[in-house]
């Protein structure tokens, strides 16, 4: 990675994206499921332990993926905040993907009575609810006997990446951020408490909130990095007519070595 600070382009074939863009499934795959078997980490891996668990959000429960490795010494942990479609398999699979880095996960969709709002008063009302869903999230993590309380990170997609901007601003416990393609990023980030922030963008997101991004002020830390032919949704490997496996693999790496080093796991 370039230095801290610097925005990448990391290079990307033009045949691959053309390959896992026609929209066609892997051999034996089927909707909804995982069209790279090779990245795909299993509930019943035993490496890892998982489980649906309720993340209790002023007396009322929301539903959350908790999931750790298996080893029981105590590793960092990371809030996980999916896309608008939610707790799906596929972000099961990334919570078990970090457990299998050495990290515990919790991922902890926003519910959808809280996502719909259009008029100013109540996105107002929306963003404090948002805000405390995550903040529940992170408290959950803390109270787990296999987590080190003061090494927790985030780790957003899409419309969760901009809450996770959002929350950052505001969340001074967190250490670490990072952002996939990430809808609704301010151009002006301040107050993020000392927190490394890494942004992952596709380059064929024409026009999006994320490209936006400028001054990262007051992060500990900060990069970005394009992945110049992928699309919005790249990483996603149950979703054939966007996944990119050249650069969601390459995204992974980094992500992983991004959350490892400002966390401390033993794995970075």
């Amino acid at each position: 990675m370039q230095g801290l600070g610097s925005t990448e382009r990391e290079p990307s074939s033009q045949a691959s994206d053309r390959t896992w863009a026609s929209g066609q499934l892997a051999p034996g795959a089927a909707p909804g499921k995982s069209v790279d078997p090779a990245v795909h980490i299993g509930p019943d891996d035993p490496a890892v332990v998982a489980a649906r668990v309720p993340i209790v959000v002023q007396g009322r429960p929301f539903e959350g993926y908790w999931v750790r490795p298996a080893a029981p010494s105590p590793v960092p942990g990371v809030v996980v905040i999916p896309d608008r479609r939610g707790l799906t398999p596929y972000f099961e699979d990334v919570g078990r993907r970090l457990a299998r880095g050495g990290l515990a996960a919790v991922v902890v969709p926003i519910p959808s009575s809280l996502a719909g709002a259009r008029e100013p008063e109540a996105v107002g009302d929306r963003e404090v609810q948002q805000q405390a869903v995550l903040s529940s999230a992170l408290e959950f993590l803390r109270a787990q006997a296999g987590v080190k309380p003061d090494r927790i990170g985030a780790l957003g997609f899409g419309e969760g990446g901009g809450q996770a901007w959002r929350w950052a601003q505001r969340e001074s416990r967190l250490k670490a951020l990072v952002v996939f393609y990430g809808d609704g990023l301010p151009a002006d980030l301040e107050r993020l408490q000392g927190v490394a922030v890494l942004v992952i963008d596709a380059g064929r997101d024409e026009g999006g909130p994320a490209q936006a991004v400028g001054s990262v002020e007051g992060a500990a830390a900060w990069a970005r990095i394009v992945y110049p032919h992928a699309a919005p949704g790249f990483h996603d490997d149950t979703d054939p007519e966007r996944y990119h496996p050249e650069a969601a693999r390459a995204a992974w790496i980094r992500a992983m070595e991004w959350l490892g080093r400002h966390l401390g796991t033993e794995n970075a």
